[in-house]
């Protein structure tokens, strides 16, 4: 599933074995509202009754990045 909403962000959930791995633009402390510098990357994954956080962390993004929407 890969969002792609009009303004600038855009989301990118994908499935690795059992785990939902969601990429999604966020605003560093320093960036304006409509330009995200940041990605990042948060890893769910099911403890037996809910889905659970299992890691995150952000990173600047680059211009290789390959979720939609995100401006450096």
């Amino acid at each position: 599933l890969t969002a792609r909403p009009e303004e600038a962000g855009g989301l990118n959930v994908s499935v690795d074995g059992d785990q939902i791995i969601v990429v999604e633009a966020v605003g560093g402390p320093d960036d304006p509202e409509c330009c995200p510098g940041q990605l990042r990357t948060t890893t769910y994954a099911w403890d037996g009754t809910r889905l659970v956080i299992e890691s995150q962390k952000t990173e600047p993004a680059s211009q290789n990045a390959k979720t939609p929407g995100v401006s450096p």
